[in-house]
Order: C-alpha cells, then structure tokens, then sequence
C-alpha cells in the first residue's frame, strides 16, 4: 500500500479521513483492518506486476506485493505451432499465409537478419529453389 494522503474515500468503510491508495490505484483503504476485510474480493483484480519509472533507467516492471517463487507472471499463446514430426515447410508456411494479415505482420517483425542467411543445407533441406518466397525464408528462421 503506498503511504500517499489522499481526499479520497475508504473503498470499504466510505470514510475521508486518512485514506491511503493501495500501490494499484485502484481502491483506497483508511485502516489496515479495512483493507485486509477488501483484500480477497481485491486481490483478483490488483496485478502482481505494474510498469513504473526507474530513476535513470527508464520504465521497468515492478512488483506490487510479494510473489511466490515459481509463480507465472505472464502468459501467451503461441502464433504458430508446428509439429516437426509431420511438417513440411510449404505446406506449413500456406496456412501461415492465411492467418490475419496484424498477426502475420507481427510473427514476421521478429525476424532478424543478423546471421540467419539461408544456407545451401537449409534450401537442400527443405527442397527450396534460390528465389523462394522471402517471407517463406524468413517464416523457417523465426
């Protein structure tokens, strides 16, 4: 809870008098006692992680209370899953090309040039001609 005086009122209790904001922002509390009665009904919607300003570090991510080890912070789904089992790059690199064209945007966006030429093992490899497709290229070395 950060220790700011505020003109705000207790999200509990209502009362004005020395109410403190809880690190979030979004709920105020007057008393310890009124923040532990809101704290579970609160505690689904106070993220673990905010991003603040780091003195002469620009913006980092910072932790609102404590968090157990091994807890995850973040989570996402994949934009492309491939099973290298079965795959055959074409084939796969077709229904890549028909995923909405923001995501296919964004999955290319991470390629990097930076040593990741197509080599003569990667094109014997994967059976592909010297004036393949780019965005093929780069799809199989993201």
């Amino acid at each position: 809870m950060s220790y700011s005086m505020s003109l705000i009122s207790c999200t509990v209790c209502g009362t004005c008098c020395h109410v403190r904001q809880c690190t979030c922002g979004q709920v105020s509390y007057c008393s310890k006692i009124c923040q532990l009665q809101d704290w579970r009904s609160h505690k689904q919607d106070c993220p673990l992680v905010m991003v603040r300003d780091m003195e002469s570090k620009g913006k980092g991510l910072v932790a609102t209370r404590r968090i157990p080890a091994g807890t995850a912070i973040f989570t996402e789904d994949p934009l492309v899953v491939v099973k290298k089992e079965t795959m055959l790059p074409k084939d796969e690199f077709k229904k890549f090309q028909k995923m909405n064209k923001k995501l296919r945007e964004d999955f290319l966006s991470l390629f990097d040039p930076v040593g990741l030429e197509l080599n003569k093992e990667w094109r014997i490899e994967w059976n592909l001609s010297e004036t393949e497709e780019p965005d093929l290229v780069k799809f199989w070395r993201i």
